[in-house]
């Protein structure tokens, strides 16, 4: 049997000399034929430093690993297990989450502190991960913004449809009015109607007539309009005025507003009550 020689591996002051350390590394396997890790250690004192703390270290992970359930295990076991991975990350506190919140938020749209706190409540109590909320809640707020932008944009497109639309149904009113009362009857017939108005017409709707000056402007449909009388309705105080006013007289009227035609209320009465005796 051959004598060990300490004077190769360790020099007078205990220390390990060059091929002391060599044979460390050799000792450690091929795997580490490179290692930089016994550069620091000089002794056996160190080398027993080493390892002692590497072993506690080692022990500690295992500690804090939490060991990730089998598929047979039972539901309790799988149960713990999302409780330990949840509680890792969780605050002390429902205040520690972090929540996303946009920079600015589109016109219209506020932000929900109720909701926020209900569900740092909620959060905190099933011990959910910092990480985890502050993934939740950017996804949730991107969401909504998103979602109020396509619901403010699809309204503005609403509203521009529905103004078009109004104004087609009012330019086709204007129009067959054109086509039905051609040349001299646009303006006689629209004055028929303005006279009908000034008898069965409320007063407020009399008013803005004569503010408008009517009988003067009786082919302007925008300040007919601007009264609240669309072409369907001019057309229906038409028929009004000729099926119960002398028509020719009422075209004949010259101020709007007022009742100066020609009939009597005896004769409006009979005109509109023919088989009744007065």
């Amino acid at each position: 049997m051959s004598e060990f020689d300490a004077s190769v591996i360790f020099s007078d002051d205990g220390n390990f000399t060059d091929e002391g350390r060599k044979a460390l590394i050799t000792g450690a396997g091929e795997g580490h034929a490179e290692t930089k890790a016994f550069d620091d250690i000089k002794n056996l004192a160190g080398l027993a430093k080493v390892c002692v703390d590497s072993k506690a270290a080692a022990s500690r992970k295992m500690d804090d690993f939490i060991q990730i359930p089998k598929a047979d295990d039972d539901e309790a076991t799988k149960a713990a297990y999302r409780d330990r991975v949840l509680a890792a990350g969780a605050p002390t506190e429902a205040a520690g989450y972090e929540f996303h919140k946009p920079e600015k938020l589109p016109e219209g749209m506020e932000y929900d502190q109720a909701a926020e706190d209900a569900a740092r409540a909620f959060f905190f109590e099933h011990k959910f991960s910092k990480a985890h909320v502050a993934a939740l809640t950017k996804f949730n707020a991107e969401g909504k913004v998103a979602a109020h932008t396509a619901s403010a944009t699809q309204a503005t497109t609403d509203a521009a449809t529905e103004a078009d639309e109004k104004q087609r149904v009012l330019t086709e009113g204007y129009e067959s009015l054109k086509t039905d009362w051609p040349g001299e009857k646009l303006a006689v017939n629209n004055r028929i109607a303005l006279a009908a108005i000034d008898i069965f017409g409320d007063d407020d709707l009399k008013a803005k007539l004569k503010e408008a000056d009517m009988y003067t402007n009786a082919t302007d449909d925008a300040a007919w309009e601007k009264a609240g009388v669309p072409a369907a309705t001019r057309r229906l105080f038409h028929k009004i005025g000729l099926r119960t006013l002398d028509a020719k007289a009422l075209a004949g009227a010259k101020t709007s507003g007022t009742d100066k035609n020609t009939m009597t209320d005896k004769d409006r009465a009979k005109s509109m009550y023919p088989n009744t005796e007065f």
